[in-house]
Formats: structure tokens, C-alpha cells, sequence
């Protein structure tokens, strides 16, 4: 993912192995989105904290906006699966 070899067994929790020891079962993941603004793009600062960090542009603020309310439709939709999201917006 990041372009080197990484341990993503690191990134589960309550994991299952079988005899040979491979992870067959994980009761919770941790996962990543890596997004890049556009640095040719108008930057607006909306629901940030104000540091230089919380800019984005309105691509980058229309993402993070629709994938709030799939992660939130998915929580409340699915009983046994709990969404814990942290974005910019959040």
C-alpha cells in the first residue's frame, strides 16, 4: 500500500488463525484513505480548526461529505458492524 512491506495484521483486532499459523478471521479492521488536494485547485477552509493542515478544496470537501454519510448509513444499517470515522469534518 505504502510502497514498502508492511505487517497489515497489525491493522485487525480479535483476529483467528488456523494451524499454520494465517489470520482466517478478524473481528475488526482499521482502515486508511490517503487523499491529496489539488494544489492548482481553490482552497477553501470549511470545518477545520483554521491551521494550514485543514485546507482542502471542494473535491477533496465533497468526498469526505459522501463518505460520512455512506460510513453513517452503514452503521446504522448493519447491527453487528460498528463505523467509528474520523475525517477532517469530523
Amino acid at each position: 500500500m505504502y510502497g514498502y512491506k508492511f505487517d497489515y495484521t497489525t491493522l485487525l483486532g480479535a483476529t483467528e488463525r488456523n494451524s499454520t499459523g494465517h489470520v482466517t478471521s478478524a473481528r475488526s479492521a482499521i482502515h486508511t484513505w490517503v487523499t491529496r488536494v489539488d494544489p492548482e485547485a481553490e482552497l477553501r477552509e470549511e470545518g477545520g480548526t483554521g491551521i494550514e493542515l485543514d485546507l482542502a478544496d471542494a473535491d477533496t470537501l465533497a468526498w469526505e461529505a459522501e463518505a460520512i454519510r455512506t460510513l453513517l448509513e452503514e452503521d446504522a444499517r448493519k447491527e453487528e458492524v460498528s463505523v467509528f470515522i474520523n475525517l477532517g469534518r469530523r
